[in-house]
């Protein structure tokens, strides 16, 4: 059917957010997730900058999940929410699709238990037992989820958003197929290309003021 136009304001947000997490996430798993000889090659290149990367970009994507999990409202303030989204279908008068998405919902409001609990603890705030046991010896505080709990939450996520986009859209997207010319494949190229430029200018291939007198971006 078409998008009706009461939908299109929060259907395409959240289908937006959707995307974004799913991008954010290929390009965690690019750069993290692919080989220790990948990781090795980020640590040779810049360690301290890509720690902070990983760091961010897991945060990232667990706020994501955990917000599209959250509840329609908070007290009288309307949240942009998978919740929300149900809730704005139901003037559809689509009784079973609006039963199989309170579903569907439930299943991804679990998978995302964890996530939330470090939403709630660890990355929006700051629990006090928890941050302070963080930095105590012996600390046995995990410093994330895994890959496959957060692999867990985005199916869960596109097992709710299918049917949705099927009914309102009569398409489907490929979240895990998205591919650019300009995502963390791309970066491992220069950052290899890099690292051989180097080694061959200590070995006097290159001379050493060759990135100068060719004025390189950034200068």
């Amino acid at each position: 059917m078409p998008l009706p136009e009461s939908l299109r304001p929060t259907w395409e947000a959240l289908y937006n957010e959707v995307i974004a997490v799913h991008v954010h996430w290929i390009i965690y798993r690019q750069l993290f997730g692919e080989s220790e000889q990948r990781i090795n090659l980020l640590n040779a290149s810049a360690s301290s900058f890509f720690s902070v990367i990983q760091a961010t970009l897991l945060d990232d994507v667990q706020l994501t999940l955990s917000k599209l999990a959250d509840p329609a409202a908070t007290g009288s303030k309307a949240n942009a929410t998978l919740e929300r989204l149900i809730s704005e279908m139901a003037t559809l008068s689509e009784r079973p699709l609006i039963d199989k998405l309170k579903e569907l919902l439930i299943e991804f409001r679990g998978s995302c238990g964890q996530i939330k609990r470090r939403r709630n603890t660890q990355i929006a705030h700051y629990d006090h037992a928890t941050l302070l046991q963080q930095y105590s010896s012996g600390s046995t505080v995990p410093l994330g989820p895994s890959r496959q709990e957060i692999e867990d939450a985005l199916g869960a996520l596109r097992r709710f958003m299918e049917p949705i986009e099927s009914y309102l859209t009569s398409s489907a997207t490929a979240y895990r197929r998205f591919v650019s010319r300009a995502d963390g494949e791309a970066l491992i190229l220069v950052l290899q290309q890099g690292l051989r430029y180097q080694e061959l200018q200590n070995n006097g291939v290159i001379p050493w003021d060759d990135l100068r007198n060719a004025r390189p971006f950034g200068s």
